[in-house]
């Protein structure tokens, strides 16, 4: 473990090169003769989310975007385009802004659903919105119903375009949802993840951090959503072989689109990391409050599942 008043913030940063390598060796430990178990029902049940969805994240680091916010002034400014780029990728939010609360909704969606169905190049996930409401600890009643679907629908108008850091010509542009309905039949809701999305999940490596969700759900209050993006950023590494991951405060800030351009802005999450340290270091995520970087060593119990495809170099 480091002095935290001896460490040189110069040796802390991330290079993209390094970065290009990591995504490549992410999955390397999972033998390439297990690809064949999967398939994409079986990837949706394994999964809690893709890792690009975490590292280079389309859902903004707070819970609600007020609209004469910075961030919002800049999305409507740019004609509600919202373009980030950090050494591990670029992606451009399109139409709306997302925002840690509807990731936590897309999350347990994921992991609480009743079943998914293939079919011809989408996925239908079925769910109950109240056991959506129970996970995320909120008073049912209609507005509670109401809220979270307006949240999915908000989703379903979002497009997402990521770009390839090392090669800019490769592009995947996606809706995550199609459309949400209710199923007469099966007695519950369904979300139709759009083909381009499937396209995009069966191709790309996806994380299961299933028995740590409620965890991040219980992580309330103000600043709480800096801190589960944080988290989520930090557990897309892969830490074996003592590969220690480090990042610098505004480096990382930065990477997960949390405005730090002036003074107030980052003493506010400061105090929010302050505030939310314990919560972190439960995923064994240490900030070393002098040097001001982070130091992550791994979590046992998160997943990585590859692609159907096998490794995308």
């Amino acid at each position: 473990m480091p002095d935290e008043d001896s460490e040189n913030k110069s040796n802390i940063s991330i290079t993209k090169k390094r970065v290009s390598k990591r995504l490549s060796l992410l999955v390397d430990d999972i033998p390439k003769k297990q690809y064949s178990l999967f398939d994409t029902k079986q990837k949706i049940k394994e999964s809690t989310s893709t890792m690009m969805d975490l590292r280079v994240s389309p859902f903004m680091p707070v819970d609600k975007i007020s609209h004469n916010s910075a961030l919002a002034k800049e999305f409507t400014l740019n004609k509600n385009i919202l373009r980030r780029e950090t050494a591990f990728g670029i992606v451009e939010i399109r139409n709306r802004l997302l925002t840690q609360y509807h990731k936590l909704i897309l999350d347990c969606i994921m992991v609480h659903n009743i079943k998914s169905v293939v079919y011809k190049g989408t996925i239908a996930i079925y769910f109950s919105i109240y056991d959506i409401a129970k996970q995320l600890n909120l008073e049912w009643n209609g507005k509670t119903q109401r809220n979270i679907q307006e949240a999915i629908e908000y989703i379903k108008d979002v497009v997402i375009v990521r770009t390839d850091i090392d090669n800019p010509t490769i592009t995947s542009s996606y809706n995550i949802i199609q459309e949400m309905k209710y199923s007469s039949k099966e007695q519950a809701y369904v979300v139709v993840l759009s083909s381009q999305y499937a396209e995009y999940f069966n191709k790309t490596i996806s994380i299961n951090y299933n028995k740590r969700l409620d965890e991040l759900i219980a992580i309330k209050g103000k600043g709480s959503a800096l801190a589960r993006a944080i988290i989520e950023f930090f557990i897309t590494h892969d830490t074996s072989n003592n590969n220690i991951q480090r990042m610098g405060l505004i480096q990382l800030l930065e990477t997960i689109n949390y405005p730090c351009q002036t003074q107030r802005q980052l003493t506010s999450a400061k105090q929010y990391i302050k505030n939310y340290e314990r919560e972190i270091q439960k995923f064994n995520i240490k900030y070393y409050h002098k040097a001001e970087f982070f130091e992550y060593t791994g979590t046992s119990d998160i997943k990585f599942i590859p692609p159907l495809e096998g490794i995308i170099e």
